[in-house]
């Protein structure tokens, strides 16, 4: 008698794919979870993860033809594997969970391709690793007798409840962490679960501002009441004649340098006895050098800090400044020196000036030309662009031919050669490095950092030549850190505080320079000690221009008129951190339970319960902030 298999499609059939992909992707989320928050609460994880895998797989489970439902599971599969990829890959690099307003962004991804690709540890591809085994799927399922192309829905009549159980879960989840404030991200998407907390952040997104705007004199009282309460040091208020150096650099010609992730600790840095920036600890001597000095950007990063130098405003707390302010018509510092003493205004970025939007971002700061990689070309590229030698070298004959008319110049000088991963080429002759750091990205850092502080002697070099040097005043300042302790390898935490000598910290990494040198009236040299961020250049230079800003919105202080300062982070570190005189200070749920650093000692405070009132007014001031610039006109 002669057996043949029938030619009915298996029950089990119908219903082995769920359990596949159900258990594969709930494993994933499990493990980007270790990933993430370096341990995992099993049950915890699979509460808040599988809702969305019983809801999307359990639906697709349903559906009857065959070739439709393998497509859908294969592509919910890669499109969630490559989710958990990128938010392990930007969370370990910038310390926060990437949500739709970072992923919408991704056409930059281009322009930095080897710094992004540098990031990745290959213990992220297991969250691919399931794709290897289709084969051996493929060949399982041809161990069935193929059946028509509408297969049964699943064994169960009621199998449509695994859909509305995920649903349910789901539900009960968003109603208990709706309107939950976490500040710290890691922390709200371990608790919220990472699905969860992306829909939710998707929903906070296009909430109101909480603060509405009435007339400008009523928000120049109420940011000047929250940055001084007690009305103790009202620097942006203070009358001229009251003003220490108001003037100083009155119709100089202004030169700002954005230092491409340039941290501050490399500043009179010495290794194995060789000085890391000889060019800038010659110029110190003649400057004013602000050492407690501190990064602000936001995502943005070198377009967020362009964006505080030139606005005093803060960058929003999860896009970036040139892609969401640039249709508005801002005030600037551009604007008022254009306005006030007839400033020719420009600025130098060697890399395609699409990129983060600046050729939109340029014209609302109101620059009169902006100079990018057209204008470079091509030569003597370094990572992403053309390297600080060709930016110098083509800046400065713009600079004489400017200076011709008589009118002074402000312009602003991006740099590029420091950038992410740090590779200097060896005909740029590095400095030869001690073995313990040799072969570190902590070497590269140093090597591009060294870099970049020879070329800023070029510069000035420049300057002298063209006769430029003694009318005009220089600032430079970074943009953002280099190092981040999530994303390099513990060799290099090695490396690094071995060349401090002490544990690197998250002051040292968003501690940044700035110094401003005027020829004559800075010479000798002085450090300034007070706490001061990107957005207080603005307010600074202002004053040093003699610019008169009674009547403008800024949010910044004059660092040179001011005994004490509050300036704010949201990005790098979670909404509501602030740095004062004191501390650094870093919410995790919110201020209870959050984290504080002493800016002098950079260890960890046990007590810090006496700044909460600086906790509730660094929220204040970034609501005001966020509601005027909402509030302007958009431009035409």
């Amino acid at each position: 008698m002669e057996l043949r298999r029938s030619s009915k499609p298996k029950k089990a059939w119908s219903i082995w794919p769920f359990f596949w992909f159900t258990v594969v992707l709930l494993a994933k989320f499990i493990f980007a979870r270790y990933l993430l928050f370096s341990q995992v609460n099993l049950l915890q994880g699979l509460w808040l993860e599988i809702g969305y895998i019983l809801l999307v797989i359990g639906g697709i489970a349903l559906l009857r033809w065959r070739p439709l439902k393998w497509s859908l599971f294969l592509i919910v599969n890669v499109l969630l594997s490559t989710f958990l990829f990128a938010v392990v890959i930007y969370y370990n690099y910038y310390g926060y969970i990437v949500t739709y307003h970072a992923l919408s962004q991704l056409n930059q991804v281009g322009a930095v391709g080897d710094s992004v690709s540098s990031l990745i540890d290959p213990l992220y591809y297991v969250l691919f690793l399931d794709f290897l085994l289709l084969p051996l799927v493929v060949i399982g399922v041809r161990v069935f007798k193929k059946g028509p192309a509408v297969s049964p829905a699943p064994a169960s009549r009621l199998f449509w409840l695994v859909p509305l159980l995920g649903f349910i879960v789901i539900a009960s989840n968003m109603v208990m962490h709706y309107g939950d404030p976490i500040a710290d991200t890691a922390v709200a998407a371990e608790k919220k679960g990472l699905v969860t907390y992306e829909i939710l952040a998707f929903a906070d997104g296009g909430a109101e501002l909480a603060v509405s705007i009435q007339n400008k004199e009523d928000l120049l009282q109420a940011v000047q009441d929250v940055k001084d309460p007690n009305g103790e040091f009202a620097a942006n208020t203070l009358p001229p004649n009251e003003r220490q150096l108001f003037g100083a650099a009155e119709g100089r010609n202004i030169f700002v340098i954005q230092l491409e992730a340039f941290q501050n600790f490399a500043i009179g840095l010495e290794v194995d006895g060789k000085p890391i920036t000889p060019v800038l600890n010659d110029l110190i001597k003649d400057s004013y050098y602000f050492s407690e000095f501190y990064q602000l950007v936001g995502q943005g990063n070198t377009s967020d800090a362009e964006f505080l130098l030139n606005t005093s405003f803060y960058p929003p707390a999860f896009k970036a400044a040139s892609e969401y302010y640039s249709n508005k018509d801002l005030p600037s510092l551009p604007k008022l020196l254009e306005q006030q003493q007839g400033y020719q205004t420009m600025t130098f970025h060697a890399n395609d000036v699409s990129f983060w939007s600046r050729d939109q971002m340029y014209p609302a700061l109101g620059f009169d030309q902006y100079y990018d990689i057209d204008f470079f070309g091509e030569e003597d590229v370094i990572g992403i662009g053309p390297s600080d030698d060709v930016l110098y070298s083509k800046a400065v004959p713009e600079f004489a031919q400017k200076a011709e008319s008589g009118e002074p110049i402000y312009a602003n000088l991006i740099t590029l050669s420091s950038h992410h991963p740090f590779r200097i080429p060896q005909s740029k002759n590095p400095l030869e490095m001690p073995e313990e750091i040799q072969g570190t990205i902590v070497e590269d850092y140093l090597q591009s950092l060294h870099y970049t502080d020879q070329m800023v002697g070029k510069f000035i070099q420049l300057l002298k030549d063209e006769g430029l040097w003694d009318n005009s005043m220089l600032v430079l300042y970074g943009d953002h850190f280099g190092l981040q302790q999530k994303a390099i390898e513990p060799e290099d935490i090695d490396a690094i505080d071995h060349v401090l000598g002490r544990p690197y910290t998250d002051v040292d990494r968003f501690n940044i320079p700035l110094i401003m040198s005027i020829p004559g009236v800075t010479d000798g040299g002085k450090q300034i000690e007070q706490t001061g961020g990107q957005i207080d250049i603005y307010p600074t230079i202002a004053n040093l221009a003699g610019l008169n800003t009674e009547q403008q919105v800024l949010f910044g202080q004059d660092l040179l008129n001011t005994s004490s300062n509050l300036i704010g982070m949201r990005y790098y570190m979670p909404v509501g951190s602030f740095l004062n005189e004191d501390i650094m200070f870093r919410p995790l749920e919110g201020f209870s339970d959050g984290e504080a650093y002493s800016l002098e000692t950079t260890e960890e405070l046990d007590e810090f319960s006496q700044y909460k009132d600086d906790y509730e007014r660094i929220l204040k001031l970034m609501q005001l902030s966020d509601a005027y610039v909402d509030s302007l006109p958009e431009k035409f």
